[in-house]
């Protein structure tokens, strides 16, 4: 650890001098001094990956359950900007009681705090640790993109059972990781081979992390360009042209579709609508997501669409979205603009009492429409096909 310091302050010292430098070089051996004294702590029968942030958590879960016989307080308060966390565990086999204290500027990071100093002082328990190796090697495996193989043998002359754990890299078959191990029982050694394993990759374990966040981050941009394009080819369309009312009329509809297909426990249909300024106005993106047995029997498959509306405002915005998804799945017939505006003259017409002029115009409407489309109010439109698309 010392040699590490040492030459990582050598480097630094040809780039720093004066203040600089010797600021830098206290912060490193503060850091590697806390580091050394953290890992000089950790029993030996836990690995110091298991006190990572990511992990200490999951440790603690994992003895909370497996371990028999255990009563856990935890307590928490905040004073003077810092949380204090309390951890007691008592056994009740014997009513030895363990307690520590976690300090730290957030609740979480006093609960870890406390934590780490309860899983230093517990005892050995194989049980637990074999679920952690478990974990441990299952979040490496995946993290550096392997196939997994396991085998068993056992051994005639000493009686034990001996495992053997091999992983691949899917994308580079070349490279492997092996890992042995040996026990009394499959469970035993299995848990010790995926220990080999383990310690056999966990160097490359940050050479993974920083792909990962490269693909995450080609991921992310191929969805912003997918998302460049929509707004592109959403940009050549026109505003809508619906009015307030039929505005109110439709959300109140998509709403109430929606809120009862959530509830379907076959659909569970989720509604999600996003709003962006756009050259014309705002442009929003109505996202469902629900479950399908449409493809056969089984287990139901995910599926999503997604559609645009742009308009002046953000409300009529989101109602032609939502008026385009109603339309896409036959829970609104296709009508344009010009037929929506002449229906809520209509609608109109017949509140105000002025029936003939009503009628006229419907009869007009009659002869210019294709003979599946309905001049009738969204919310009318929409109360009854539900069951249909609930279907």
């Amino acid at each position: 650890m010392l040699s590490n310091l040492r030459s990582l302050v050598s480097r630094e010292a040809l780039v720093l001098s004066g203040a600089n430098f010797q600021r830098l070089a206290l912060t490193r051996l503060r850091r590697f001094a806390s580091a050394a004294a953290a890992a000089a702590d950790i029993p030996t029968y836990h690995h110091p990956d298991m006190y990572r942030d990511d992990m200490i958590i999951n440790l603690y879960a994992v003895h909370r359950q497996e371990m028999p016989n255990i009563m856990v307080s935890e307590k928490s308060e905040l004073s003077r900007g810092q949380f204090r966390t309390t951890i007691s565990w008592t056994f009740g086999n014997t009513l030895e009681t363990l307690t520590a204290d976690g300090v730290d500027r957030s609740k979480k990071g006093a609960k870890k705090d406390a934590v780490r100093k309860i899983m230093k002082a517990l005892p050995q328990h194989d049980k637990s640790l074999g679920v952690m190796w478990r974990q441990m090697a299952g979040t490496l495996a995946k993290l550096l993109g392997v196939k997994q193989d396991i085998s068993h043998s056992p051994d005639t002359a000493s009686g034990l059972i001996t495992c053997h754990v091999e992983w691949t890299d899917i994308e580079d078959p070349s490279r492997q990781w092996i890992g042995r191990g040996s026990g009394s029982t499959r469970d035993e050694a299995e848990v010790r081979a995926l220990q080999d394993v383990y310690l056999a990759a966990a160097p490359s374990r940050e050479q993974a992390a920083v792909a990962q966040v490269q693909r995450r981050h080609e991921l992310q941009k191929a969805e912003a360009a997918r998302m460049a394009a929509d707004l592109e080819a959403a940009s050549a369309g026109t505003a809508s042209m619906l009015s307030q009312k039929q505005a109110s009329e439709i959300m109140i509809a998509h709403n109430y579709m929606t809120q009862r297909l959530f509830h379907n426990p076959v659909v569970q249909l989720r509604s999600n609508l996003v709003v962006v300024p756009h050259e014309l106005g705002y442009l929003a993106t109505c996202e469902w997501s629900w479950y399908s047995r449409e493809d056969g029997p089984g287990n139901p498959r995910k599926k999503s669409a997604s559609t645009n509306g742009i308009a002046a405002n953000q409300k009529i915005a989101k109602a032609e979205a939502c008026r385009l998804m109603l339309e896409k799945y036959g829970a609104l017939q296709p009508i344009s603009a010009e037929q929506w505006r002449l229906a809520d003259t209509i609608n109109g017409m017949v509140i105000s009492c002025n029936i003939d002029q009503a009628v006229q115009k419907a009869a007009e409407a009659i002869g210019e429409t294709p003979k599946d489309a309905r001049l009738f109010s969204a919310a009318d439109k929409l109360r009854r096909p539900f069951g249909v698309v609930a279907a």
